[in-house]
């Protein structure tokens, strides 16, 4: 019953992932922090999560639980949603927190870094789990043939934190060396990108018109047909009283 419920959610994952993918496909974006980041994170999600079905299987399982198989397969999940997702997020939100731009150069260079050093800490460790290598034991032998994959994971480690050291201090030195982020440097479609970047503590001085769930877009295309002299923008607002 577990094998069947563990396979049954290839579906809702793999629509999930196929609507991100479409969504990426269809559109025209530029490969900024933020998103380099978040494919990051759904790449090496995805590899984990594949590894997780399989080993859901009884043969499979059966074979590998409680290897290093199993521990990669667990953590290429845990990396890649937890500390990819968070730099995405942090790269996104960054602007509107400091009012400051990350350095790009910086931040793609700090996320290969980070990218190839999850890699080869973790790809290796599949073939130790497969040689037999079990969790949670606090040596091996040199005859077990694994000393090799081990070597690989612990330089990957490194690397991958070589990377995030590199990602935390751009992070710092953008604070006071960043360009100066614009309300909506993303071009945003959720009203907080109308506010000023950092926002005051009030938010606005007055009160936005919301017309739909992607208040921005209709600003934008308001602000679009007022120069074409068809209307009044839908950014403007009355004073509160």
């Amino acid at each position: 019953y577990a094998m069947l419920m563990s396979i049954s959610l290839i579906v809702p994952f793999g629509l999930i992932f196929y609507n991100l993918i479409s969504a990426v496909s269809n559109s025209d974006f530029h490969m900024r922090a933020p998103l380099r980041f978040a494919m990051g994170a759904l790449s090496l999600a995805s590899l984990g999560l594949a590894a997780e079905v399989s080993q859901s299987t009884i043969a499979v399982g059966s074979q590998l639980q409680q290897t290093y198989d199993a521990w990669a397969a667990t953590h290429f999940t845990l990396i890649g949603f937890g500390l990819f997702g968070g730099f995405a997020a942090i790269s996104y939100w960054y602007p509107k927190m400091t009012g400051r731009l990350l350095n790009e150069d910086r931040a793609r260079i700090s996320f290969w870094v980070m990218f190839a050093g999850t890699l080869i800490a973790l790809l290796p460790l599949f073939a130790a789990g497969v040689e037999g290598q079990v969790t949670d034991s606090y040596r091996f032998f040199s005859d077990e043939g694994v000393s090799g994959f081990n070597l690989i994971a612990t330089v990957g480690t490194l690397v991958l934190f070589v990377g995030v050291i590199l990602a935390i201090g751009n992070l710092i030195r953008s604070r006071k060396e960043g360009e100066q982020a614009t309300p909506d440097p993303w071009r945003g479609q959720s009203l907080e990108w109308l506010a000023l970047s950092p926002p005051a503590p009030h938010n606005f001085d007055v009160l936005p018109d919301v017309r739909s769930t992607q208040p921005m877009r209709d600003i934008r295309e308001s602000l679009v047909r007022r120069e074409a002299g068809q209307e009044t923008p839908a950014g403007d607002t009355q004073p509160v009283a």
